[in-house]
């Protein structure tokens, strides 16, 4: 049957909702900085998960998104959705984006695991786009506002590091143990 649709919110706390809304957009996209070159742009990019929308204006996503994805030198298959990549029009250089709407938390290695997400995209990107593009990762949070960027420069080194990290928790939990957050 035909679902009963919710009742909507009172007019007043849909405005108040509306303006929030708003004024985050606002905020993130004033945090944009430079476009790349000839930039295209997806929004929520999906990896190893199967996608069923249709293409807007008839652009498909930019690889398929139920492909697979196994972190590079473990044996992870890790699947999810990118807030969004930008691409330049020669594909020579990406920059994935993760927005977070609560409040930043300050910057540690890998943060607990709430800054693994950066590397994974960017990492994601690498392994499905052609050629594999320069690529920089950056995490908004609008409320701050604070943007945080892995440079392009430093992401050879931070997908190893997070490597290390992903085959390290792997192993303790295989062998029975747990990780301390």
């Amino acid at each position: 049957g035909e679902r009963d649709a919710s009742p909507p919110p009172p007019a007043p706390l849909w405005r108040a909702t509306l303006a929030r809304t708003d004024t985050l957009a606002r905020r993130a996209l004033a945090l944009e900085g430079a476009p790349l070159p000839g930039m295209r742009s997806d929004a929520e990019v999906r990896f190893g998960l199967p996608d069923r929308r249709a293409p807007l204006d008839g652009v498909g996503p930019p690889w398929p998104p139920d492909a697979p994805f196994v972190f590079p030198g473990t044996r992870l298959r890790l699947r999810g959705v990118i807030d969004r990549l930008d691409r330049s029009e020669d594909g020579t250089t990406a920059r994935v984006t993760d927005y977070k709407t609560g409040a930043s938390k300050p910057e540690k290695d890998l943060a607990g695991g709430r800054e693994v997400q950066r590397g994974v995209y960017a990492t994601v990107a690498r392994a499905h786009l052609d050629p594999v593009p320069a690529t920089e990762a950056r995490l908004i949070y609008p409320r701050g506002p604070v943007v945080r960027t892995i440079p392009a420069e430093r992401m050879e080194a931070e997908i190893a590091r997070l490597g290390r990290a992903l085959t390290a928790a792997t192993e303790a939990l295989a062998a029975g143990g747990f990780i301390e957050a």
